[in-house]
């Protein structure tokens, strides 16, 4: 995921900055970008010549996979920053893959009916439900997929534990967090609006993530914005010293590394124009 759309030119300029640490910070576990490119690869089932476009390709995490594997492979992403750092793993594909820079939110750089998969992980909140339905029936071939991918987190892990506190010391000072599921949603209603047929959702990856409270609010201090809204900085240290201080009473030391277990989940929505 990064700042795939000009909606928010703040969060385009957090993943800029972010750009050579984020994978450290928030980068997928284990080998499981190369099993979740598999996952995909298995649902679409691609003909020879048809594209795979990713939304939101950031650091090419698993769109150098993906351009290992798919007949062909583009990826866009509004954060140049985010693009430099993946664009040679990405480039280097056997497939000849590519990375453009672009607003997702305008045009796609994509001729008509050229597609077979529109897929962005992490991002979808990020962009403009009724501009992904409209292009994605522009951009696809007869039978053409909508694939999000999300990291589900263990609701009692350390990880999803410090993200609801720093949200309630959030609404606490009059600020409301994005919630990004609720977008996910909204993109899935505007596709399946326009003759998508949603399809059981595919657990494509499992891994444990291994970290330390210190380092994970260390990498939200870096950031412009919390919650996925911007926030200035007497706000976010405020709420972040809150969030230490309440971590120190629930897991003691701050810098003990400790495990969080996820799940990436695909939730594809299926187009066809061809008979059956």
């Amino acid at each position: 995921m990064t700042g795939a759309g000009m909606g928010s030119g703040h969060t385009r300029r957090d993943f800029d900055d972010r750009a050579d640490r984020f994978d450290r910070d928030a980068g997928l576990g284990d080998d499981s970008a190369g099993r979740i490119a598999a996952a995909i690869m298995e649902l679409v089932q691609p003909q020879v010549g048809e594209m795979v476009l990713e939304l939101g390709a950031g650091t090419g995490e698993i769109g150098r996979h993906l351009s290992e594997v798919a007949p062909r492979y583009l990826g866009l992403d509004a954060s140049v920053g985010m693009l430099a750092v993946g664009r040679n793993p990405v480039a280097a594909g056997p497939a000849g893959g590519r990375v453009v820079a672009c607003d997702c939110d305008g045009r796609w750089p994509v001729g008509d009916g050229v597609a077979c998969c529109v897929f962005a992980s992490r991002v979808a909140q990020l962009l403009d439900a009724e501009h992904i339905a409209r292009e994605v029936r522009r951009v696809g071939a007869r039978v053409v997929w909508w694939i999000t991918g999300r990291a589900r987190r263990d609701p009692w892990g350390y990880r999803e534990l410090l993200r609801g506190r720093m949200r309630e010391a959030l609404r606490e000072r009059g600020v409301e967090p994005r919630m990004s599921r609720g977008a996910d949603s909204s993109v899935g209603a505007a596709l399946t609006a326009a003759g998508g047929v949603a399809v059981e959702p595919v657990d494509a990856a499992v891994w444990m993530h291994r970290g330390s409270v210190s380092e994970m609010v260390g990498a939200w201090r870096d950031k412009r914005e919390l919650g996925g809204v911007g926030v200035d900085r007497a706000t976010r240290d405020a709420v972040l010293d809150e969030v230490e201080r309440w971590a120190v009473e629930r897991f003691g030391d701050t810098r003990a590394t400790l495990e969080s277990r996820e799940v990436y989940t695909l939730s594809p929505v299926r187009f066809s124009d061809a008979p059956g």
